[in-house]
């Protein structure tokens, strides 16, 4: 029992795989801007739609144009900050998403005109962007996808690993070993135990 076995942790990757390829920060931000811009339309529309009162296409930007600026600037915001942060660090990391979100944070508190809710937009959009790209940045835990996205193709399993993922399980006989046997650990295996001796 005097050997320790050290079993790895997640870890918070800092160091990017391979060689870094830089940004067209302009060229995306101008994708997302249109994107943005196009996402604002379709909700101001549909705010319009659900309004009282008299409805035209002109009321869709008098009446709800800060929907279209407000989703046009925080997706310019975020690209334009991801790709900045990510290009001045030379990293593809969590802390690129951190940046981004809080400045997607400062877009979207900007329109309360309020000191305390700028700040708690920038600090939420912040840590909830930066968590999401600390465990991984996808929404799926699909791994095989994640691999075949590689530029190298297959990788090692280590190389992947995210904060939610468990790369090593302990042995049957090293926790038998620590524990002992009793309290619902047996040394055999469930499955030889519950054969029937011929």
């Amino acid at each position: 029992m005097s050997e320790h076995v050290h079993l790895p942790s997640p870890t918070f990757n800092t160091s990017s795989a391979g060689h870094f390829h830089p940004y067209n920060t302009l060229g995306l931000a101008t994708q997302s801007a249109m994107v943005g811009l196009g996402a604002g339309v379709v909700a101001a529309a549909a705010r319009n739609s659900l309004a009282t009162g008299p409805r035209n296409i002109l009321t869709t930007f008098s009446k709800s144009g800060g929907v279209v600026t407000i989703f046009t600037g925080a997706s310019i915001a975020y690209v334009f900050t991801y790709c900045s942060a990510a290009n001045l660090r030379e990293r593809k990391d969590g802390w690129n998403h951190m940046w981004a979100g809080a400045a997607t944070g400062a877009v979207l508190g900007a329109r309360t005109k309020l000191v305390p809710a700028f700040i708690g937009w920038t600090v939420l959009c912040g840590a909830a962007c930066g968590l999401f790209g600390w465990t991984g940045a996808r929404f799926n835990a699909d791994r095989k996808a994640s691999l075949e996205q590689s530029p190298k193709g297959f990788v090692q399993e280590d190389a992947h690993q995210t904060f939610w993922e468990v790369v090593h399980r302990r042995p049957l006989s090293l926790t038998v070993e620590q524990l002992g046997e009793g309290r619902g650990i047996n040394a055999v295996p469930i499955a030889t135990a519950t054969e029937a001796p011929n």
